[in-house]
């Protein structure tokens, strides 16, 4: 069968690269249509419960998109932010963060709206008015209140008073939320520069999910436009150089490059919205088809330069190659739709752009890359003293005449990191997935040091009834978690109702200290908060923080970043507190993205193995039916398995975390893995029934003639992954070093472990 397809491949071969280039520039017409989405909740599917409560807190209070502007001096022995010029400014990047696009709220010392009582009249302004008018007198009692007033302590000023933060809610429609988020993220970072040019005793930090989002779409739009080509660059001139042949590597950058914007212009088409980590899926078919190129290639090549006729000897690369490609592509691409079974949106389009890349790469490497290599004039003569065949037969050698000690030496190593790599833990700060230096996460961990808000858990604690979060009963049991949280030493800050209605109530009783407590009976209690809401200003209404009809409230509890089992044991303390002390209606399990990455980071692990698992069962039955046999069906497993665990037990030494990208790297390497493992079994199987071999010579056999490809594709696809570790953004960094790993500890085990297995389990059979 193999000498009917290749002898049709090479005839119609013009036929063949027509239809695929038609094909390639239809899909390529849905490019311009592309989706990116950068936000954290991408990776978030909508039957996440996590997501769900988080929606339906967003659906009581408003959605959440923020940025946090801190201000305080640079220079240590400067005055506090509460001084006459300091105040100036502060009150200028209040009244400017007004005029950010799509802001809705903004919130300061400036505009906190403070309550006095002038006799039976109830006053609600802001804290400051006019900051320029103020006298050292007004200074002094606005020192006295902020930093006294729990509400604005380690939320809007810390505690020495530094430093003041500005917090700036956004709302974004649906319909063009990403350049939404641009426009506001970049007005924050150009009102900061503004407003360190203007006042240069001063220095302003920027925060929040809105800059987080354009941070991360400057980084990818960085990685795509430098990075990644940078990474190609490097591939594709060690493949001309180790192919000795710029043609050559020029087909395979023709396979490659149509293999990639194929599946994702299919992407596309069937309505996969990309992001950071969807994106990857470039990187692995690039990897996969340069496998596939190379494999012809190589042989091709071989036979070329010892003088067979060119047709002839790409016919016959084809013939041989077919098959291993075929159980490549098809066990591959069953790996990667396995993806479809993680929790992660961008996980399973990660998964499915990859598999249709990878059919993508067959088809290409069997029309467009033959009829490429006979167009062009590629030079038939060799290069003397870089034949690595012959490296390759020396290899083989070793492994022969040491293969028992290598198999066991193997098999104990690979146990050893197997073990090592259970002692990895899940841990994916989301505040760190920027790496240094960067102004961001410098800006991140400065905000983090003085204020510890980076992280929050929102609770949203229904009432009885509807107007039910004026009854006394409700508000003291709010007060009471309200206090419990306080006294976490994670917590920075609770921001409460209960601390508007005990200082109203003190206010109502001519602001005695004795009545800074929940008022007594319910219709007080709604008094006082209709006063008040009657009081406030355009866009400093409670909307953000009590329900529309009076049934809920939201408390919103602060803390610095942390790692994954922290948040997650932090958020049970509060639940198992709550299911002890508040009656059932007003438990809350509590939401926010520190909830929703670490619950995220677990079950993605889980998913991440049971997929990979799925998939590795699902390549050996494919192998067992491809091959005809059991035996080399079942023995492709070990190989198959064991680069994993030695790439995470290495991971292990060198690290000991995972993060989401890294738990990916199970699947996004099992192309090559699998590539390496189903070429060698391949011509180890052809020469036991075609050359009639014994054990040792389909060793010798299978190192001379795949041996080459393997060390091509693992040197130059290792190169490549390791120029990703240069990236700014941290997942794709050590998601590169990770798979670079992974990729040695493939050949490496495809060398000296599975030729050492196929002779043992082969030495009784003729």
């Amino acid at each position: 069968m193999e000498n009917a397809v290749s002898a049709f491949l090479i005839r119609r071969r013009w036929l063949l690269l027509s239809f695929s280039l038609i094909a390639l520039m239809a899909v390529l017409m849905a490019l311009p249509n592309l989706q990116f989405n950068p936000s954290p909740r991408a990776f978030f599917g909508p039957d996440n419960i996590n997501l769900q409560s988080l929606e339906s807190t967003e659906d009581t209070y408003g959605r959440v998109n923020s940025a946090i502007m801190m201000i305080g001096p640079k220079d240590a022995q400067s005055p506090s932010i509460l001084s006459l010029k300091n105040l100036i400014a502060l009150d200028e990047l209040t009244e400017k963060a007004w005029l950010v696009p799509n802001a809705v709220r903004v919130q300061s010392l400036i505009n906190h709206q403070h309550t006095i009582v002038d006799e039976d009249e109830l006053i609600v302004e802001s804290l400051i008015e006019d900051a320029a008018s103020l006298h050292q007198s007004d200074i002094a009692k606005i020192t006295s209140i902020a930093l006294a007033e729990p509400a604005l302590v380690s939320r809007l000023i810390t505690k020495d008073g530094r430093y003041a933060a500005v917090h700036i809610s956004f709302h974004f429609s649906a319909s063009n939320e990403l350049e939404q988020q641009i426009a506001s993220g970049e007005a924050v970072q150009a009102l900061a520069v503004m407003i360190e040019e203007k006042y240069p005793q001063l220095q302003v930090y920027s925060s929040g999910t809105t800059i987080s989002d354009v941070v991360n779409t400057q980084l990818a739009i960085e990685d795509t436009s430098k990075l990644i080509p940078l990474m190609y660059l490097l591939m594709f001139s060690m493949l001309a150089f180790l192919l000795r042949s710029i043609l050559s590597m020029l087909a395979i950058w023709v396979v490659t490059i149509s293999s990639a914007l194929g599946a994702v212009g299919l992407g596309v088409v069937f309505g996969i919205t990309f992001n950071t980590m969807t994106l990857t899926s470039v990187s692995i078919i690039i990897t996969v088809s340069v496998a596939h190129c190379v494999h012809i290639l190589v042989y091709f090549l071989h036979k070329y330069r010892q003088g067979e006729d060119k047709k002839a000897a790409l016919q016959e690369s084809l013939r041989v190659n077919l098959k291993p490609i075929f159980v490549t592509s098809l066990t591959t691409a069953l790996g990667f739709l396995t993806m479809n079974f993680s929790e992660m949106p961008p996980a399973a389009g990660l998964g499915n752009v990859s598999a249709m890349g990878v059919a993508l790469a067959f088809i290409f490497s069997l029309t467009v890359l033959p009829a490429l290599l006979i167009l062009l004039p590629i030079n038939a003569k060799s290069a003397k003293g870089r034949d690595m065949t012959a490296f390759m037969d020396k290899v083989a050698d070793f492994v022969i005449l040491r293969h028992r000690g290598l198999l066991w030496f193997t098999l104990a190593f690979s146990t050893l990191m197997a073990v090592l790599a259970m002692q990895n833990i899940v841990n994916d700060r989301f505040s760190e997935t920027i790496k240094k230096p960067s102004e961001f996460r410098d800006d991140n961990e400065m905000l983090d040091q003085q204020f510890g808000g980076l992280y929050n858990i929102e609770f949203n604690i229904p009432a009885m009834d509807v107007g039910g979060i004026s009854e006394p009963e409700y508000l003291n049991k709010l007060e009471a978690f309200s206090q419990w949280l306080r006294q976490q030493p994670e917590v920075s800050n609770v921001f409460t109702y209960t601390d508007i209605i005990k200082r109203l109530n003190q206010n109502m009783h001519g602001d005695d200290a004795a009545y800074y407590r929940i008022p007594e009976s319910r219709e007080l209690a709604a008094q006082y908060l209709l006063l008040y809401e009657m009081s406030l200003p355009y866009g400093m209404d409670l909307n953000n923080q009590i329900a529309s009809d009076k049934s809920a409230t939201r408390l919103t509890a602060t803390f610095p970043s942390a790692d994954t089992h922290e948040v997650i044991a932090l958020r049970e303390r509060m639940l198992a507190w709550q299911n002890e002390n508040f009656p059932e209606y007003m438990v809350h399990d509590g939401t926010g993205y520190s909830i929703m990455w670490s619950m995220l980071g677990r079950r993605a692990l889980v998913s991440s193995i049971i997929s990979s698992v799925l998939a590795l069962l699902l390549i050996s039955v494919v192998l067992i039916f491809v091959l005809r046999s059991l035996r080399y069906g079942l023995i492709s497993l070990i190989p198959n398995l064991l680069p994993a665990a030695v790439g995470f037990g290495v991971w292990a030494l060198i690290n000991g975390e995972l993060n989401m990208a890294l738990m990916n790297v199970l699947i996004i390497t099992i192309g090559i893995v699998v590539d390496d493992t189903v070429h060698f079994i391949s011509k180890y199987q052809r020469a036991r029934v075609e050359e009639n071999a014994d054990a040792a010579g389909a060793v010798r056999y299978a190192f001379h003639s795949v041996g080459p490809a393997l060390w091509v594709t693992t040197l130059v696809l290792v190169s490549g992954f390791l120029i990703m570790t240069l990236s700014q953004f941290n997942p794709n960094s050590t998601m590169g070093l990770l798979t670079a790993i992974v990729l040695v500890a493939a050949l490496l085990l495809d060398f000296f472990l599975l030729p050492p297995l196929l002779m043992l389990l082969d030495k009784k059979r003729v």
